[in-house]
Order: structure tokens, then sequence, then C-alpha cells
């Protein structure tokens, strides 16, 4: 990790770039990439595997919370919604203060944000004041997704980019691992007490936990700096040095006075950014019609839509879906257990259970089983991103891209027919995983692809379309099996094929 800076010109002697003026490549060429960048994308990754478990811990949060705040299926719709509407709601505007204010701020607001609206969600017993603190905790926490990867991925060239952001995204997995652990050893408890006028049960601590990372993560971004790119792009060279000066001293352990790049030379982005306007910029709102508008002409617009329309696939299945994983697997349990001798099919097995009449509180059990096979679910994207990391450079993301949506297309229609319960264990994990693989590979493309003056907002509202997908597929993924279960796999499984033919127009190469 103590490795030499490579790829320095020739001739980058101490002093030579005194009166030159020099691409923010080449000084990263000389920073070099070591224990700095290794450091920065582990604290980045603590930040990503915050916003899972405070976005994905809802799921876990329904059955046991069914009888306490009454949910009916709308409710239950409601709160599996609600976060991500809050987050679509903000990511725009985040996407905007953070090209205009910075991306460290914006990150550590929206991380502290959310941990004050969880708290006063599990404080109170009213069910609409706790969906509109799920609201509230959903605005804040699309921040930190918004502003994390431009942040990240300015920290390092364009050969280590890719690899650095992929890396990070591996901490969201950790997240589908430890949610169900947590939820098993949380939710299980039996223990109640009152307190402010309402029973305080295990389902409101296991939200406490979900969103202590947020918190953390909060206090170890505030160790680091401002982006050094952002801030040249803000007119503050002089800051922008000194961050490169650190790195430097970290990555290769010299001292800063043999840093090349002596003393403050003219250092400039690679993007032709107008860097007066961040300065300048006093309504957010014109910031952001500013920042968006080119991303919708000519230049930018076929990326625009192509990254846009492939994360609302990516989100539809791996969000959306997934949290409605725990409910289907307690109607596949209950069916099985009715008819242990019978072959049925995942759908025959639904549409039996959603014939059945709802479950009486008093005899309201919980089927912990749910928990074990959502943490095989997040061991296999554990692996999955591990492997994504190794392979984004000697794959390229058009590939990646291809076999992850091919897969669960496939198996969408497979897993109409099977009727093994190992079968459809097996199949859920490849409808699942892969296309929330996609997600980091799609934030990696349009980080590459656009230039850097509105790159988070192009981060943004590729998310904010994605975020979009999991609204929808939350909201109606009950609705439609109630309807026709074999018709909603199908239907997803058209949603990824035609994913496939749209990773097609994701370039390999990068921006310049």
């Amino acid at each position: 990790m103590n490795e030499e800076p490579t790829c320095i010109p020739e001739k980058s002697k101490i002093g030579i770039y005194r009166d030159e003026e020099i691409d923010f490549e080449t000084a990263l060429s000389v920073v070099g990439f070591g224990r700095y960048n290794i450091y920065l994308t582990l604290v980045c990754g603590i930040c990503l595997f915050a916003v899972n478990t405070t976005v994905y811990a809802i799921g876990y949060v329904l059955p046991a919370a069914e009888c306490d705040l009454n949910l009916n299926t709308f409710d239950k719709g409601l709160l599996t919604a609600v976060g991500f509407v809050g987050i679509i709601f903000s990511l725009y505007i985040w996407g905007a203060i953070a090209d205009t204010t910075g991306r460290k701020k914006v990150i550590l607001i929206s991380l502290i944000g959310a941990f004050i609206c969880s708290v006063a969600a599990i404080f109170t017993a009213s069910f609409w004041l706790f969906t509109i603190f799920l609201f509230l905790n959903g605005v804040f926490i699309s921040g930190s997704s918004s502003a994390l990867y431009a942040y990240l991925g300015e920290f390092h060239g364009n050969n280590r980019r890719s690899g650095a952001i992929a890396w990070c995204t591996v901490f969201m997995t950790f997240s589908l691992i430890i949610l169900p652990v947590t939820a098993w050893i949380t939710i299980s408890q039996t223990f109640s007490f009152e307190i402010l006028g309402f029973t305080f049960l295990p389902w409101r601590l296991f939200i406490l936990f979900c969103n202590m990372p947020s918190l953390l993560a909060a206090m170890a971004v505030s160790l680091f700096p401002e982006s050094p790119k952002y801030l040249i792009l803000v007119g503050d060279i002089p800051k922008a040095i000194s961050v490169l000066k650190k790195m430097y001293t970290v990555n290769s352990g010299k001292s800063k006075n043999t840093f090349p790049i002596q003393p403050f030379p003219k250092l400039k982005s690679s993007d032709s950014a107008d860097q007066g306007s961040y300065r300048s910029a006093f309504v957010i709102l014109r910031t952001v019609w500013h920042q968006t508008k080119p991303l919708f002409q000519r230049d930018h617009l076929k990326y625009t839509i192509v990254t846009s329309v492939l994360q609302f696939g990516a989100f539809a299945i791996s969000s959306g879906l997934l949290l409605w994983y725990p409910d289907i697997l307690n109607k596949l349990s209950e069916s099985y257990k009715k008819h242990p001798n019978s072959s049925i099919t995942v759908c025959e097995a639904i549409t039996i259970e959603n014939s059945q009449p709802g479950q009486n509180c008093e005899n309201l059990t919980i089927d912990y089983t749910v928990y074990q096979q959502n943490l095989i679910i997040g061991i296999a994207y554990c692996i999955g991103c591990s492997l994504i990391g190794l392979l984004i450079h000697l794959a390229g993301k058009r590939l990646l891209l291809i076999i992850n949506f091919l897969t669960p297309a496939i198996c969408c229609i497979i897993l109409t027919l099977v009727t093994s319960n190992l079968a459809v264990d097996i199949l859920f994990v490849m409808v699942l995983v892969p296309p929330g693989l996609c997600v980091a590979v799609i934030n990696a493309a349009v980080v590459d692809i656009f230039p850097t003056h509105f790159k988070t907002m192009a981060v943004g509202v590729c998310l904010l379309m994605g975020r979009l997908g999991s609204v929808v597929a939350s909201s109606v993924i009950g609705y439609l099996l109630e309807i026709s279960c074999n018709g909603t796999f199908y239907l997803y499984g058209a949603l990824t094929l035609g994913c496939v033919c749209l990773s097609l127009l994701i370039p390999n190469r990068t921006h310049s």
C-alpha cells in the first residue's frame, strides 16, 4: 500500500510546474494510489452501509409492527414506499447543493439528519407521525447517496475511479447480512415496557440499531477534507494543493516537502467548468436548472436516458421486490406447511395464501426462517460485489451489465414453473442479487461519462430514476401478485430484458 507514485511525467521534478498549468489527472498521478485512498474508500463504504441499513430496515419491521401500529395492506405499502418517496423528493436538490456548497458538507448534514429522524420515529405511537419521520429520514439519507460517489471518485484518477466506487459499494451488501442478523437477534426478543404513553417493543430498538451507522459514518467523514477537484473548481487552489500533499504523504510515506508540484501551480480541472458560477449561485432552484439542462441537451441526452432507465430497472427488482421478499417467503412457508405433499409452484402457493383471511393479532407469529433466507441473499450480494470490484476493469461495464440483467430475466420465467423448494430459493437469489450489482456499475459509468461540473447532478438524476423504480415496485408488487402472480414475474422478466438491450449502449471508455 506504500507504493511509489506512478505514471509521473519524466519532467516531474520538484518545482518544475512552478509556472505551468497542470491537469488535475496529472496531479493525481503524482499523488499516486495508496493508504489514503484505501482509508477514504472504507469510510465511504461505511456511509453506503448506513444508507442501506436505513432504507431496508422497514422490510423487517412490518411483520413485527403490524399489530402495534394496526397496519393493513395499504399501510404496509405506504411504509414500504415512503422512505423512497423522501429520497426522490430531495435527491435532485441534494445534487445541486453538493455542486454548490461542497460534497462533504452535504454528506455530513444528511447522515446526522437521518439519525435524528430515526430517533424521533421510534418514540411515536402514531402511524402518521411514524410515516412522516420515515419520509424525513429518506429526505436526509438521500443526500449522502447522491454526493458520495462524486466525492469518492474525485480523489481518484481515471484508472482507479471505477474500482474504488465498486469496492465502496461492497459495504452496501454487508448491510444485507447485518440487517437479518440484527433483526433475528432483536425482533425475536419478547421484552416490552411503557414509555411516553406507548409500549416500546423490540422492533423499535431494531430501527435505532439500524440507524446508528449513520452517526458513526458522519464522525468518520468529518476526519477527511473536501474533494480536491471541487476545491479547484471553486478556485481554492492552496487548499486543493494541501489536500493533494496530504494524500501524497500518506500514500508514499515521504515528506510533504518532496511533493513534486511546488509551490502553488496553476492547477486546472480536466472539465471546462465556469468556476465562478459555484460561488455566485444564490438560488438553489436556479442552480438545479442550470446543472440539469446540459444533461438533457444533445451532447448528454442519450446517456442520461440510458443510465436512468437502467437504474430504474435495477432498483425496481433489487429494492422494490426485495422489500416484499419476506412477505413472499412467509406465504410460501405457510402454504408448504398446509400442503406438505403437494407439488405446487411459487404462484400457486402465493395464490392459496392470498385467498386466506388475515392473521389474528392474538396469535401473531413471525417466521424467523425469513431472516435466514435474507442472510443468504446478503452473502450472495457480498460475493457478487467482490467479483464486480475485481472484474469491472477486466470485463468492462457493458459486459457486466448485460450478464447481470440477462440472468434475472431468464430466472423470472423459470421461477413460475418449478416446484422444488431448493430450486425456488436458488432462483430467487438469481433474480434479486444481479440487478443489485448493476447499481454500482451504472453509478461508475455515470461518474466516468459526465464532466465534473454537473457530475453529482448526473448521479442524482440517475439515482432519482432508480428510487422511482423502488417506489413503483414496492407500491404495486403486492397488488400485482394478487391480480396475476405469473404476470408479475413475466413483467419483471421483460423489464430486465429491456435493460439488457440498453446496456449495449454503455461505453467502456471514460470521460475526457
